[in-house]
């Protein structure tokens, strides 16, 4: 088995719907996400036997600064192997931000609450800051 990586495709905001639904979060709107819920990348576990099971999921906002913005990281809760998610979702973190690096950000941002998912980004080198209350308006 090894973890693979790839670009999140129009067949996967469903099930990433799900994913969502069952760690209670409310999924974003398609036009919410980056391209339409096309810009981001996922991480899969490829078999032995060539099948593959996504494991995870996150998107990268572009904007017209040196900051890209990293959010909505998903897992799939039908992983219930501990270390292969996590590494998943540290690899996944990992690759959104080489992306952001590559694409000449200077910064990545990222919102976060739950304290697991906090931890996987401490991990791969992110500082907290506290104090931040996020807002939103639909338009």
């Amino acid at each position: 088995m090894e973890l693979k990586v790839a670009r999140i495709t129009e067949y996967d905001y469903p099930v990433f719907c799900e994913w969502w639904k069952f760690f209670r979060f409310p999924a974003p709107h398609l036009d919410f996400l980056p391209n339409n819920g096309l810009g981001g990348l996922k991480v899969y576990l490829l078999k032995e036997n060539r099948e593959t099971e996504d494991i995870c999921a996150g998107y990268l906002y572009e904007t017209n600064s040196k900051v890209a913005w990293l959010e909505f990281v998903v897992s799939n809760p039908n992983i219930r192997d501990k270390k292969i998610r996590h590494e998943a979702i540290v690899d996944l973190i990992r690759y959104l931000t080489v992306d952001a690096k590559n694409k000449g950000y200077e910064y990545v941002f990222a919102s976060l609450k739950n304290e697991n998912l906090i931890e996987k980004y401490k991990e791969v080198g992110y500082s907290e800051s506290k104090g931040h209350v996020e807002m939103v308006i639909k338009l």
